[in-house]
């Protein structure tokens, strides 16, 4: 079995009889708790884990696998005449961003690539930032709002550009999208390896449509009602009854951006309502990796009702009485891609079927054409013109 050891001050702690280990694509920080218990006899020495001290740094690690670099937020600890608890409970560097203020030189910002707001907000606290999507075109203004913490601030920007705000093993902030091509080796499978299963289906926050509303500063060309409001909508099928959600599209927003985050709200909350847990035995795949958010996975489900690929958002590394588990969160993809990804999508695939008919056309034509010429080589091998082989003449009265 795979041990699990936190690394502080160049010592190594093992031995942990609790475990949960915790990295969402939804949240900005992982998280872990960990836990022992032991006889300790008074007139010994404490335990060498209550050397831990909140504010330590720290790595943790699943057999040779890094999940997390951070720092020790609590150590409680408890003990009797019969022995102690002691537990260590930690975050992802990146916490420091979604507990902090914004604090960035003048707190604004015009005409700047949204990676680089993020790297000016969470470099104040030593965050290394890494984009890995396409955050779209500059950020026309934005402004750090007072009493917002660093990750709210860099929130609203990603909300407008629909892109993902994570945090990888080392501790950096991803700007991140769902998964390309990266997927499971292992299936979820009802009656192979899920253990357990929940869903909601939950449909009290999905509406039948969806209003996006914003505003932005005029120029010369554009002025008056033309930018005092911006408007976009989407419907979502789903409901058969009327609902109706408001968004308001944060900093300078034109008739485009409101569209695109009236489209992302509907497939976000249509989604969110499909959420669901799955629990497996153990913590790595049949490949050996770890399960990880961020995969393409398919699931097998006939009780909930899956049955093919969807996306792990969440995944929590167990360890209690029950041995080692993997809790395990999957959504519909399309829930986090952005509008411009759909779109894009929906374009490969028109222009895919447009190429196919192309292909299947031209395989006709050439089809029709050797018959053409294979009925053409016939006749000239038998001398044919294509005429009668005689001609009968009758006269007319």
């Amino acid at each position: 079995m795979d041990a699990v050891t936190l690394r502080i001050n160049d010592q190594q702690y093992s031995g942990w009889k609790s475990v949960r280990i915790t990295a969402s694509l939804e949240a900005a920080a992982r998280s872990f708790v960990v836990e022992v218990t032991g006889v300790w006899y008074r007139d010994k020495e404490p335990p060498r884990y209550a050397r831990i001290q909140p504010g330590d740094r720290v790595q943790v690690y699943i057999g040779d696998d890094l999940v997390c670099t951070g720092y020790v937020d609590a150590t409680p600890r408890d003990y009797d005449a019969q022995g102690y608890t002691l537990a260590v409970q930690g975050r992802s560097l990146t916490a420091d961003l979604v507990d902090s203020a914004a604090d960035s030189a003048g707190g604004q910002w015009t005409h700047a690539a949204p990676e680089q707001i993020a790297r000016d907000v969470a470099g104040r606290y030593g965050v290394v930032v890494r984009n890995e999507t396409a955050t779209g075109a500059p950020i026309i203004e934005h402004q750090i709002q007072p009493g917002e913490s660093a990750y709210d601030s860099l929130d609203r920007v990603a909300r407008a550009r629909q892109f993902l705000l994570t945090d990888n093993e080392r501790g950096e902030l991803i700007l991140a999208s769902p998964a390309g091509s990266s997927r499971a080796a292992t299936a979820l499978e009802y009656g192979v390896n899920i253990l357990q299963g929940s869903c909601g289906l939950d449909y009290s926050e999905v509406f039948a449509e969806y209003i996006g509303r914003g505003q932005r500063r005029g120029d010369d060309e554009n002025f008056g009602a033309a930018v005092a409001e911006s408007k976009g909508k989407a419907a979502d099928n789903t409901l058969r009854r009327r609902r109706i959600f408001f968004i308001r599209q944060p900093g300078q927003a034109d008739d485009g951006t409101c569209q695109d985050r009236a489209e992302y709200e509907a497939r976000n909350r249509r989604g969110k309502a499909l959420e669901t847990r799955y629990w497996v035995q153990g913590w790595r795949q049949s490949s050996g990796d770890l399960w990880r958010p961020n995969l393409r996975v398919d699931v097998r489900d006939p009780v909930i009702g899956h049955d093919g690929e969807l996306l792990i958002s969440e995944c929590s590394y167990i360890l209690d009485r029950q041995g080692t588990r993997t809790e395990i969160v999957v959504i519909p993809t399309e829930a986090f891609l952005a509008t411009a990804e759909i779109r894009a999508s929906e374009q490969a695939s028109a222009d895919a079927a447009a190429a196919v008919k192309a292909r299947e056309k031209r395989e006709r034509e050439n089809q029709q054409a050797a018959k053409k010429a294979a009925r053409e080589k016939k006749r000239a091998e038998k001398g044919d013109n294509g005429l009668p082989d005689t001609v009968t003449w009758v006269d007319q009265p």
